[in-house]
């Protein structure tokens, strides 16, 4: 990246809730559950990170503390 040499750009703490009433919910699609959602979603944004040149990337948490929390 022009400007950053010797710089490392993170993204940290990224993700999407698994309870359906969250305005970042992972919603369960055809037959897949909402944590199956949730799952390829982390993957696809790692290999976006990937492609963007991102040096670190840092999932949330990595399991689901209260599948019935959620941020509004």
């Amino acid at each position: 990246m022009p400007g950053l040499q010797g710089l490392e750009v993170w993204l940290t703490e990224y993700g999407w809730d698994t309870n359906p009433h969250s305005v970042l919910a992972a919603l369960p699609y055809g037959a897949y559950s909402a944590q199956h959602v949730q799952g390829m979603w982390l993957i696809r944004g790692f290999l976006a990170g990937l492609a963007a040149g991102l040096d670190r990337m840092h999932i949330f948490m990595l399991r689901d503390v209260n599948d019935n929390g959620y941020t509004k």
